[in-house]
């Protein structure tokens, strides 16, 4: 369920660099945000459903995709909170549906709580929360060994990996969504790159927030693959005993990477949920 001709690329200037992102569709504004080491192209088969109804975007954080890789910009999820803020004020949206998957979430719990009045309804896929993150093979890049290993390391072949340990359909795990995920990060910049973007990562962003979620009074809807190693469905049923208004859905036979391997699924619970009162 692909409808390419829908989806414009575009960008747009932000105090921390170029971002770029898709946007399809009218109506009232839904954001969606990815997570690691993904990109916009998380969110395609996702974006053809819900821009029947509304006015969709789906950025790539800064340090990730086409967008802007600084060597000097704060790429934790408490800047990239931030960063969609910044996003937002220009594309011209004052306020929006959040969509986030793996950090993702938790720029859109960290954003929630900064800035209430821009939230609407909250969609968190497999999301960060608390200290359920950063998992292991994200973690040990920290390791000063990596500045050497990232010279020459294959990057495709990691995401690939990872892609095959975080779905249950791997027969999805196409060359083409491999070079998705990887080509942003290929080269030696682009690994060093995503070396940043990883390192960047501290649990202590959503733990700053742990007693602050409470007071989020929005609508939220948490979706979790059953099958999902990286972020266990825990975390998802304890976000919904701290959210005043939240309700779980855990997905049969999906991993970590919903969006890939249930997107049909994802998009319609999604949709329902953005069209109810």
């Amino acid at each position: 369920m692909e409808v390419r001709s829908m989806v414009a690329n575009l960008t747009v200037e932000t105090r921390a660099g170029t971002m770029a992102y898709r946007q399809a569709g009218a109506g009232d504004p839904v954001v969606l945000i990815h997570g690691i080491p993904t990109n916009s192209g998380l969110w395609r088969n996702i974006m053809a459903v819900l821009a029947e109804d509304f006015a969709v975007y789906a950025p790539d954080m800064i340090g990730y995709g086409a967008s802007d890789k600084p060597k000097d910009q704060d790429l934790s999820v408490a800047a990239q909170a931030d960063y969609l803020a910044d996003f937002m004020d220009a594309v011209g949206i004052e306020a929006a549906h959040l969509v986030g998957h793996d950090i993702g979430g938790g720029v859109v719990q960290i954003f929630t709580v900064r800035n209430p009045d821009r939230a609407r309804k909250l969609v968190l896929i497999d999301s960060i929360a608390y200290d359920s993150w950063p998992e292991p093979g994200i973690a040990r890049l920290k390791e000063p060994v990596w500045d050497e290993i990232m010279q020459r390391l294959d990057i495709a072949k990691g995401f690939r990996k990872g892609l095959e340990q975080g779905m249950v359909h791997t027969e999805k795990i196409t060359d083409d969504l491999v070079n998705q995920y990887a080509d942003p990060f290929r080269d030696l910049e682009g690994r060093l790159a995503y070396l940043r973007a990883a390192r960047a990562l501290d649990n202590r962003d959503t733990l700053d927030i742990a007693d602050k979620i409470e007071a989020i009074d929005k609508p939220v809807l948490i979706l979790w693959g059953e099958n999902d190693i990286f972020q266990k469905v825990e975390y998802g049923q304890r976000l919904a005993n701290a959210l005043a208004d939240a309700r779980l859905v855990v997905i049969e036979e999906a991993g970590h990477f919903l969006p890939e391997d249930q997107p049909e699924v994802v998009a319609q619970h999604i949709r329902e949920f953005l069209q109810s009162e």
